[in-house]
Formats: C-alpha cells, sequence, structure tokens
C-alpha cells in the first residue's frame, strides 16, 4: 500500500507598512495581505499618523486563503451527531420492527 504524499506550505505573512508623513492625499490602494497556500499566511499591519488625511483610497490587509480542504466530518460536530442519530434510528427501527 503507496500513501500519498501531500506538501503542505504556509502562505508568507503579510508585511507592515508605517506612513508618517505632514499629509496624505490621492487615491489608490495599499495591501499587506498575507500569501495563500496550503497553510494561510497572516495578514500585515498598517499604521498611518498625518496631521491631515485627504487619502481616498483603500487598505487591505486580509490573511491569505488555505488550500486544505476539511473533510466532511470536521466541518462541524453537530452534523456528525445528527449523522450518528440518523444511523442509530433506522438501526432501531430495523430491529424493532423486524
Amino acid at each position: 500500500m503507496q500513501i500519498k504524499k501531500t506538501k503542505i506550505n504556509s502562505g508568507g505573512d503579510g508585511g507592515e507598512i508605517f506612513i508618517f508623513a505632514k499629509k496624505m492625499a490621492g487615491k489608490g490602494l495599499i495591501t499587506v495581505d498575507g500569501g495563500n497556500e496550503s497553510i494561510g499566511g497572516n495578514a500585515g499591519k498598517v499604521h498611518i499618523e498625518t496631521d491631515d488625511n485627504k487619502y481616498k483610497g483603500k487598505i487591505s490587509t486580509k490573511g491569505g486563503k488555505s488550500s486544505l480542504k476539511s473533510k466532511w466530518w470536521e466541518n462541524s460536530w453537530i452534523q456528525l451527531i445528527i449523522l450518528i442519530s440518523a444511523i442509530l434510528g433506522i438501526a432501531g427501527f430495523l430491529i424493532f420492527k423486524l
């Protein structure tokens, strides 16, 4: 029996951005997102200090997505309890009905 090898990698964490300015203006996108991989990377950090902030853009600091898929029974204990209850109910019905 051959065991399938899986390669688990971690996505890189987002960086850190520090902006120190007297005046900040403009629009655009500042991103410090974590990388996507088997295990998603952590979000980065943005620190802005300004006296006059007229920045109208977006700032994104989200964690990376994980490509690992959980098994159906790992999603929720409630699903597992419902499944076991249904199996026991059917088995009990068949045993006592026959």
